[in-house]
């Protein structure tokens, strides 16, 4: 059902490992599934100029007002938590115009550590909780990961059925016009 190769054989692996009740080498697997799902479908979704319409918190990096060199404290609080507040908001945003239930992603954004990809292409997991999800929450996850997986398929789906709607463009000059009727 999951299309993309890579994710699907992370969540094979996460299977065999909730087999063994290795619940932490399967969150791992599973965060990296559902990173892997988003990233694959983000690439195939890039414009010409390599911009993906599905990311919105990068554009939130902001520093904070101690780096910025804020002395008054309560402005230099506000900037902060500021700063915090819209990479957040920002992925909320891309949850939500990917089509993914909100609060299933809450809830295994909770369950699972985040991953990260480095420059170089290695992995970062962080642990956000203290305590390993029960099989069953580890099970919701695996599900989670695959509902998302066909509803972004099926946003390719739509895609490719209204190919020549539009076609991409890949420089700032309009394009052509045709004769006149």
């Amino acid at each position: 059902m999951v299309r993309c190769e890579s994710a699907r054989g992370l969540l094979i692996e996460a299977q065999d490992a909730l087999g063994r009740d290795d619940r932490s080498d399967a969150l791992d697997k599973i965060a990296l599934a559902f990173a892997t799902v988003l990233r694959e479908y983000e690439t195939r979704a890039r414009d010409g100029f390599g911009d993906s319409p599905f990311r919105f918190e990068d554009s939130f990096r902001l520093r904070t007002g101690f780096s910025l060199g804020i002395e008054d404290r309560d402005i230099r609080s506000f900037f902060d938590e500021v700063a915090r507040t819209l990479p957040r908001l920002g992925e909320a945003v891309r949850v939500l115009a990917l089509g993914i239930d909100y609060r299933r992603y809450v809830k295994f954004h909770r369950l699972t550590p985040h991953v990260a990809w480095t420059l170089g292409g290695h992995v970062l997991h962080r642990w956000r909780c203290e305590e390993l999800p029960s099989l069953a929450e580890c099970s919701a996850c695996i599900d989670f990961v695959i509902d998302c997986a066909i509803r972004l398929q099926h946003l390719d789906l739509d895609v490719s059925q209204a190919e020549g709607l539009g076609k991409k463009q890949t420089s700032l000059d309009p394009p052509p016009r045709g004769p006149s009727p």
